[in-house]
């Protein structure tokens, strides 16, 4: 299950690896000024929605590009722009999920060596609703790494193989049940009960050394006192509607068929490697 990344020497990153860091910190960090001047230079000419455009603009390619170029010294500049788009078209995918509902949302925020979030505008979500954008990132994760393995197996591409293979390990991560990841949100409208799984199944990758990211022991940590509540009172958000039996089944079976199929393509994918 163990696959490192095709190794490059980061020729093009020695040479603009600088360049593109100066302007994705550039960007990261006065994004939001630079949303401002365009109010205040264009007032009248109903210009305001484009310069909302801009600003989410500015706030998440300044971001991709500080992702990548820290990726990329890891694994050479074309693989990491693979994976950061990778990542893109999973937060996409939350974000036309909650379009989908009417639910206002942030631009995709990229943390390099974390991944990406999004972040809710309004109070006006449920459990469903929840469960419905945290559904909607792996799907069309998922369906990335596939375009990747075509790719791959029609130009016989080994960096299109492993981005395919990465894509699917990262969408199946995601999938896990534990909080703030997708699998928890998704498993929260089925039963909160389910998170000890995700306790259990992520120390146990961790006790193996199958992973051995410091943040996943955090990421436990945080998770255990949602997870106790979860255990005690089924449900961790009593201020929310209930789901119904009907889409407790629906989403359990959706959860259940994404996570089945994701591990099989993970599966495909290496089996090509």
């Amino acid at each position: 299950m163990d696959m490192q990344p095709p190794r490059e020497e980061p020729s093009l990153l020695k040479k603009f690896g600088g360049l593109f860091l100066g302007i994705g910190i550039i960007l990261a960090k006065f994004g939001k000024a630079i949303l401002i001047w365009l109010k205040v230079i264009l007032p009248g000419l109903k210009f305001a929605k484009l310069g909302l455009i801009f600003g989410k603009f500015f706030t998440t390619g300044g971001t991709m590009l500080l992702s990548i170029w820290y990726y990329a010294q890891l694994w050479g500049w074309k693989y990491a722009a693979g994976f950061v788009f990778a990542i893109l078209i999973h937060e996409l995918g939350h974000v036309y999920a909650a379009y989908k509902l009417g639910i206002p949302v942030s631009a995709p925020l990229f943390i390099p060596g974390m991944g990406a979030m999004i972040l809710h505008q309004s109070s006006d979500h449920s459990i469903w609703s929840d469960a419905e954008i945290g559904y909607g990132g792996p799907l069309w994760g998922v369906s990335m790494g596939v375009f990747y393995l075509i790719g791959a197996n029609y130009f016989g591409s080994p960096l299109l193989q492993a981005l395919a293979y990465t894509t699917f390990l990262l969408n199946l991560f995601n999938l896990m049940p534990i909080m703030p990841l997708d699998g928890g949100w998704i498993t929260r409208a089925v039963s909160p009960r389910l998170w000890i799984i995700g306790v259990l199944g992520m120390g146990g990758l961790m006790f193996t050394g199958h992973i051995r990211n410091p943040l996943v022991f955090i990421l436990i940590i945080a998770a255990l006192p949602q997870v106790w509540r979860g255990l005690r009172h089924g449900n961790a958000d009593h201020g929310q509607a209930e789901v119904t039996k009907a889409q407790r089944l629906q989403m359990g079976l959706r959860y259940i068929g994404l996570v089945a199929v994701t591990a099989w393509l993970m599966g495909e994918a290496h089996l090509h490697v």
